[in-house]
């Protein structure tokens, strides 16, 4: 992507063209007056400013997108690698929901019945959509932030931690990272990154401390991960490109 924009303040269009509005009032209530309020206010009432914020405010949640799909890649493999270790089975495959289960007996010993369901709920959907062979390793990648975030809940603590985070997941972390402390953190990210997924703003929700979260946990899960991102993601150049 060229961000030759960013000597200016976000005034070019994509193309290097001046970008200029023909009617911003009637773009304002095509948004909607509630969304563009906050940039609107951001802006002190500048209108034509706000529509550059809020442009900014998409390129900002893009160039956050590349540092999560990085983590997001590498700790949902991290933890599939964990769930198979603790099950001792193709559980991708295996699991079901208690609904599922013959004779009231848990298929997958240790795995309570809620993930049990969302994995089995994202299989079904997959083999309904899908022609071709569904594989452990398709259900893995559509698996949801939020299924992996949950499994640091204390919940799993005698299933999957017993062993601590650290050596478990991330061995690389500060030796003070425990279930509970990586579980805030992730979670955080959670938040943001559903932000992001729902074109929230995000320059008002300290988008500065999202990324630098998101470059320490890569470091925990491997110093050669922690360097790719910090040296291939374009966040701090955008972010340094607020309208004025």
């Amino acid at each position: 992507m060229n961000f030759s924009r960013q000597a200016g303040p976000y005034l070019l269009d994509r193309n290097g063209q001046n970008f200029a509005f023909a009617n911003a009032q009637s773009l304002k209530d095509l948004l909607s007056q509630p969304r563009m309020a906050v940039y609107v206010r951001e802006a002190n009432g500048d209108l034509e400013l706000a529509f550059r914020l809020y442009r900014w405010n998409i390129v900002l949640s893009e160039s956050l997108l590349m540092p999560f799909h990085f983590l997001e890649v590498a700790l949902r493999n991290r933890l599939s690698d964990l769930l198979y270790a603790r099950t001792n089975t193709d559980w991708p495959m295996r699991a079901l929901g208690d609904r599922s289960w013959q004779g009231g007996v848990n298929p997958i010993p240790g795995l309570p019945a809620t993930p049990q369901w969302e994995i089995e709920k994202t299989r079904n959907k997959l083999n309904s959509n899908s022609r071709r062979h569904v594989t452990s390793d398709c259900i893995i990648s559509q698996m949801m932030f939020g299924f992996w975030v949950k499994l640091f809940n204390a919940a799993y603590n005698q299933f999957l931690w017993t062993g601590g985070v650290r050596s478990q997941v991330f061995p690389h972390a500060p030796v003070n990272v425990d279930r509970n402390y990586a579980r805030r953190k992730l979670e955080d990210l959670r938040v943001m990154r559903n932000r992001i997924a729902h074109h929230e703003i995000i320059f008002t929700k300290r988008p500065v401390a999202t990324n630098d979260l998101i470059e320490e946990i890569c470091g925990w899960l491997d110093p050669d991960l922690h360097h790719l991102v910090r040296t291939t993601s374009d966040f701090r150049k955008v972010n340094g490109g607020r309208p004025q």
